[in-house]
């Protein structure tokens, strides 16, 4: 695949204009110009009329995207110059119908780029000149070659004259960005022509706040349209900032020196360990004295060191100098921003990708200065002063070097003094001249191949002086080898033939992993020559970044020489074998079949606790398996539960009875259960309990001695309620062990595929089995392992290229270079194992649908040892058949298997669909021309005219067939939620057009409310059948509003990390959003920065892990939700939670709903939540007894070693209150109460209960017995 190099605006861009030829060639009074050719041009009064300098794209294209691949010549170390810029020549030509053709301005480029330049060019055009409408059409880009000269047609720019006005003359004003495109009108003053008749000072109308820009050519036109370049005066102010925490000054007062008004960061400045306070902006406007700023010292400390470096003029990175050092403090969970920190006049390295800022360790980010951009102006004079051309504008970057040109001298002039002038750079620089003593013309030819390859070139010069012709020859070639005329020319009447030889092509590779759309490794060169423009496969796979290969290797690859070459790359997959096996910890034996499990990547996890055999549980919560080895895994038998029922007698009278299980290890004491105000008539029995039986207990009444008679009021009455043990021992349930838990598990979205040993060809079958048995009786032999002995197993790999088994065998007999060091033994061991592996899963795998496929999978570190198993057809496949039925179910949909990449959902691009700009249809919409014109308000902010809306029309390509056929042709409306005026008439406008019935909103949270987005949304009309939605924010609650709105599909997107990567800042989502919605897309992927990844901007669908349902929400809404979310549409992969299929959303968070308390009235179809948010306006927080079984809190009760949270949005709330009294808590208890307390041991400090006999109650529970220690030790009584 091969792609166009990207357009690029160049800071570095060197204009020189009015070269050896006067600028202004209309009539009228000139000032500060001369016209020393004599030209003597006189303006056709009906040529054009007043100057329409309305901005003119002007694009500088590289000189092959002109030519044919056979006349591509590109090697860049030979074409650029000492100082590394390339040179561009343009020239202005009269193009009146009277006129000669002549040039009336000539204009130099320089750049160090070799890629497209974009540039404004109405500041260019020579005063008093227009474009030529009649050659360039309104509102298209003119096109100019890069590195072109005068005799590039491309590069000579049509101009005629502008119609000289008799009343007034015309001055612009414009000032210049960093970029070159960056050119905006700030003034513009009309001046009667009798006052700038005599000694007009120009200054005296420049636009307020502005100045000129030094060293430009201040000469005007009279009567006609005059451009000066301006910036903005500013002041320079010392700004003293005094940290305080309160009334207290921390640390010693900073002084800042900077332009008045301009933003300072506070954060790059505030003391160790402190941070702003809550009301302090995080920015102030510079200003000339002293200012108090308020701080607080950070709580919980997390430090971090941010180090910018910058590499040394040798660019070794171990001798990089240090330009500052920030240690910044945070509390626990707080990100830092680098950019808050970074240097002023400084941005990161072209080599540093985006910084991810690792908090608590030292981060090395690499920056380099921002040069700023300078103008030198250039005279060439006489030697009375008078100037012999226009001077020559020459604009570069701060601290590069201005060399001298001999192009700036005219013909018939040469420099009064030998040796080039010095130029130096930011001031006016008059170059002396003299005219020609002896003129002589020299004409030099250059031929190629006995054919001439350029004009002649004509050198105007004294007689017997000497030019060095190099700089004359063509782009793309050398002097021949075989000439043997010197290059260094002494000038003479006459003609001199030279011949050449092509230069090398260089061609650039840039690798991209087709999987992420990323670009891998750095771009790599190949050097040929230019008719040598086959590059074979093998060499291109020398370049390709380790660990990768070709997508397609099969395929022949199209490159075009002496470009840049995009090549689709893919992750080499290397099978890791792992075994598992499972023993007894208390006999050290075997227990069940050992299981094998293929993987791809050394950090896939492996679903091998599934295999635990049943009555077993593992011994260690914490156990781990090591990918690629053998793993035997300690085991503990579960424990026995017996079952009991006992009866309590007072002679034939029932006291109390009960029923339960106990553990086997745990057997009860009678004593538990005797009734309160009882004894057991036969101490004996004080230590029988039944197991798996019953048994009844004769019990008396305690008879109590007489106590004195106290005059006391009468106690509350409790006799009636059963006691803390009575209401234990009934209601607690079975106890919790959470490594015996049994949570069911949610079914796999996958498609079951049918696929028996019968739907594979027999005779293919029988080919597999009996290279399998080749395999292992080869493996096991003595046998050397060689390409010969190999080939027939590997066949496919082999017909398809030897070389494929040719890796094998030198990876398996020792021969590798790179990797860990393995011996011949070893790697004979490893290919025998793998082999007898792959045959015992022969017949399992076979009847699962799937066969041996004999890959040779290698990279630079190693190779494959065995064969792996597959699918005979990708139809077979129910991992790809999900994504075929995704992909079907889409609004824009094909029957691929593959998904769409990031950089595809960024721009709005669907597989097998053409996307076409409708826009300018439509007449309320901004029409593209006018897009980018801009205004200023009367506070000087510039505003475009763009309103920020696109419609896009959406047809089925050619070769998506299933789209022509089940498919609708659609309409999108593309609206930037940041761009007011568009945001504020969207609705109006789908209102308006039917027609359109796809929406798509960027930039979601960049500048407007949630809020005002889901009114919107709201009343989306109902003909709409898709919409998607791109956040710049974590806030996604304007998805809210589409909950009553009846789609086809619906897309959540975002550039952020779309996962939970940054702790509490969770991605939460309501899920009764989709209530009625038929297709929601989702890739599951992450956006995580890796090695390799562009800076560019991509965008994913947000994997989200918390349900959180809006403050709209009512009771019924929310149960609905849950439904959706755990049930009716569980399998979306957006409802899969962080985990992936098989998987839900692992946090619920009813923040935003005051009145929930819990998850009382909602069916969780057994599924368990790792955190839980609620609302609290309190530090204690109450919950009432009754409450706690319903509030299903043993939802909180979760396996493995990550223990459930419960949080408060308040973080005041350290106290739980548990009202009422315990005789009204529910059946089955302990697993509820077991859940509150572990999640809400890290949150809550103390316990409170209404009485003595809730406190017994609760401190009695198995779930205060196992963190009682961590809610406070005890329980305490509400107001003692």
């Amino acid at each position: 695949m091969i792609k166009a190099k990207k357009k690029k605006y160049v800071k570095n861009a060197v204009i020189g204009s009015g070269v050896a030829i006067s600028a202004l060639a209309v009539a009228g009074v000139v000032y500060a110009n001369t016209d020393p050719l004599g030209t003597g041009k006189n303006v056709e009064n009906n040529v054009t009329s007043r100057a329409n300098l309305a901005k003119v794209e002007l694009k500088i294209i590289p000189k092959n995207a002109f030519l044919s691949n056979t006349d591509t010549n590109i090697n860049k170390e030979n074409q650029k110059s000492e100082d590394e810029r390339k040179k561009t020549i343009l020239v202005f030509v009269n193009n009146s119908k009277t006129s000669k053709k002549e040039i009336v301005k000539k204009v130099e480029f320089y750049s160090s780029s070799d890629e497209e330049l974009q540039i404004q060019i109405q500041n260019l055009i020579p005063n008093g000149f227009i474009i030529d409408e009649e050659v360039y059409p309104a509102n298209q880009p003119i096109l100019a070659k890069l590195g072109g000269t005068e005799e590039d047609e491309e590069n000579r720019i049509k101009v005629v004259p502008e119609r000289q006005n008799a009343v007034d003359t015309t001055f612009i004003f414009y000032t210049t960005g960093e970029k070159e495109s960056e050119q905006n009108e700030v003034g513009k003053s009309v001046v009667a022509n009798e006052k700038v008749k005599n000694n007009f000072d120009l200054v005296s109308i420049v636009p307020e706040g502005f100045k000129l820009v030094d060293a430009q050519d201040l000469s005007f036109s009279i009567g006609v349209t005059n451009r000066f370049n301006v910036v903005k005066k500013v002041r320079q102010v010392t700004t003293v900032i005094v940290f305080k925490d309160g009334d207290e000054q921390i640390e010693n007062a900073i002084e800042l020196k900077n332009e008045e008004n301009s933003p300072i960061k506070l954060a790059k400045h505030l003391p160790t360990g402190y941070k702003l306070a809550k009301d302090q902006a995080p920015e102030i406007a510079a200003v000339d004295g002293q200012v108090e700023i308020q701080v607080v010292p950070v709580a919980q400390k997390i430090t971090t060191v941010i180090r910018f470096l910058k590499n040394s003029k040798n660019n070794n990175s171990s001798s990089a100098i240090v330009v500052s050092s920030h240690t910044i403090v945070t509390e626990d969970g707080e990100d830092v921003d680098y950019r808050t920190y970074l240097p002023d006049n400084y941005e990161l390295d072209d080599n540093q990708p985006e910084p991810d800022i690792q908090l608590g360790e030292t981060n090395n980010i690499y920056i380099k200065e921002i040069k700023k951009k300078i103008t030198t102006l250039i005279r060439i004079v006489t030697r009375d002063g008078q100037d012999v051309t226009t001077p020559i504008s020459v604009q570069s970057l701060e601290g590069d070097p201005i060399a001298f040109d001999q192009t700036w001298i005219p013909n018939g002039f040469k420099l009064q003094n030998e040796g080039k002038p010095v130029i130096k750079p930011g001031e006016t620089n008059s170059i002396i001249v003299v005219p020609l003593e002896n003129e002589v013309t020299t004409i030099i030819k250059f031929n190629w191949n006995n054919r001439p390859v350029s004009k002649p070139i004509e050198i105007v010069g004294e007689k017997d002086s000497q030019v060095d012709i190099k700089r004359y020859i063509p782009e793309g070639f050398e002097i021949s080898k075989d000439e043997t005329k010197p290059t260094l020319v002494t000038l003479a009447n006459e003609e001199i033939t030279f011949n050449l030889s092509k230069l090398s092509v260089v061609t650039t590779f840039k690798f991209v992993d087709n999987a992420t759309n990323q670009q891998v490794g750095k771009i790599r060169q190949l050097l040929t020559t230019v008719d040598d423009s086959r590059i074979s496969t093998e060499k291109i796979n020398n370049l390709i970044p380790a660990g990768y290969e070709l997508l397609n290797k099969g395929q022949a690859i199209a490159i075009a020489a002496g470009q840049e070459n995009e090549i689709r790359i893919q992750k080499i997959l290397i099978t890791f074998t792992t075994t598992v096996e499972f023993y007894d910890s208390q006999t050290n034996q075997t227990i069940g079949q050992r299981y094998s499990f293929e993987t791809q990547d050394e950090r896939q996890s492996i679903d091998w606790e599934s295999k635990i055999p049943q009555d077993y549980h593992i011994v260690n919560v914490n156990q781990k398996i090591t990918i690629g080895t053998h793993n035997r895994i300690p085991l503990a038998k579960n424990k026995r539960v017996f079952t009991y029922s006992i009866r309590f007698l007072e002679g034939s009278k029932l006291v109390f009875a009960k029923d339960g299980e106990y553990f086997e290890d745990s057997t009860p004491s009678i004593s538990e259960f005797i009734p309160s105000g009882y004894k057991l008539a036969d101490v004996s029995l004080t230590t029988s309990f039944p197991q798996n039986g019953s048994q009844d207990y004769q019990v008396v009444k305690i008879v109590d001695k007489p106590k004195p008679v106290v005059n006391e009021p009468d106690p509350v009455d409790n006799r009636d309620l059963p006691s803390p043990s009575e209401i234990i021992n009934a209601r607690q349930g079975a106890y919790v062990n959470i490594y015996n838990l049994n949570i069911p598990s949610k079914p796999s979205s996958i498609p079951s595929v049918s696929n028996s040993p019968s739907g594979i060809p027999a005779e293919v079958i029988a080919d597999r089995r009996r290279r399998i048995q080749d395999l292992v009786k080869f493996a096991n032999s003595n046998l050397p392992i060689t390409v010969e002995n190999l080939k027939d197993i590997y066949r496919e790999k082999y017909e398809e290229s030897p070389i494929h088994v040719e890796q094998l065998v030198r990876y398996l007999t020792g021969q590798w270079k790179l990797g860990r060091e393995i011996s011949k033994e070893e790697l004979r061991e490893h290919f025998r194992m793998a082999a007898n592996a792959a045959a015992a899963a022969f017949e399992s795998e076979l009847a699962a649908g799937r066969i041996p496929i004999f890959e040779t999978t290698c990279s630079p570190w190693g190779c494959n040892t065995g064969p792996i198993y597959g699918y005979l057809n990708k139809e077979d496949n129910p991992v790809l058949s999900r994504y075929i039925s995704y992909n079907k179910q889409h609004i824009f949909g094909n029957d691929e298997e593959w998904e769409r990449n990031p950089q595809e959902i960024l721009e709005g691009r669907y597989r097998g669909w053409g996307k076409y700009d409708q826009s300018d249809q439509y007449p309320e919409l901004v029409p593209s021309r006018e897009r980018y014109k801009v205004t200023y308000t009367p506070d000087g902010r510039r505003v475009t005219n763009d309103d920020g809306l696109r419609v896009w029309a959406y047809r089925p390509d050619e070769n998506n067939k299933f789209a022509q056929k089940n498919k609708t042709p659609r309409s999108m409306l593309e609206v930037d939620a940041s761009n007011k005026k568009g945001y504020v008439k969207f609705l109006k406008f789908l209102q308006d057009h039917p027609e359109v019935t796809t929406v798509r909103v960027t930039n979601i949270g960049k500048t407007t409310k949630n809020e005002d987005l889901r009114n919107l949304l709201e009343q989306l009309p109902s003909g709409i059948a898709a919409v998607e939605l791109f956040f710049s924010t974590r806030d996604t609650s304007a998805s809210a509003g589409l909950k009553d709105k009846v789609l086809e599909s619906a897309g959540l997107y975002t550039t952020l990390p779309n996962n939970d990567v940054f702790g509490a800042k969770r991605w939460g989502i309501d899920p009764i959003t989709f209530k009625n919605t038929k297709f929601v897309h989702a890739t599951g992927r992450t956006l995580l920065t890796f090695e390799g990844r562009s800076n560019e901007p991509v965008a994913e669908s947000i994997i989200f892990d918390t349900i959180r349902p809006s403050k709209y929400r009512t009771f019924q809404d929310i149960v609905d939700g849950f439904d959706i979310v755990l049930h009716k549409k569980a399998d979306f992969r957006i409802f899969n939670g962080t985990w992936g299929d098989g998987s839900w959303p692992r946090y619920v968070d009813f923040s935003l709903n005051p009145g929930i308390k819990s998850f009382k009235g909602l069916n969780l179809y057994e599924r368990v939540f790792r955190g839980l948010t609620l609302h609290s306006d309190d530090e204690i927080w109450e919950l009432p007894m009754k409450e706690i079984v319903p509030g299903q809190f043993k939802a909180l009760v979760v396996d493995g070693p990550e223990r459930a949270q419960l949080d408060f949005d308040n973080d005041s709330t350290d106290t739980l209150y548990l009202s009422g009294d315990p005789n009204e808590i529910g059946n089955n208890f302990g697993i509820h109460l077991y859940g509150l307390f572990e999640a809400g041991a890290n949150t809550f400090r103390r316990v409170i209960v209404d009485s003595q006999r809730a406190k017994e109650f609760i401190e009695g529970t198995q779930a205060w017995s196992t963190f009682g220690n961590r809610l406070g030790g005890s329980v305490q009584i509400k107001n003692r």
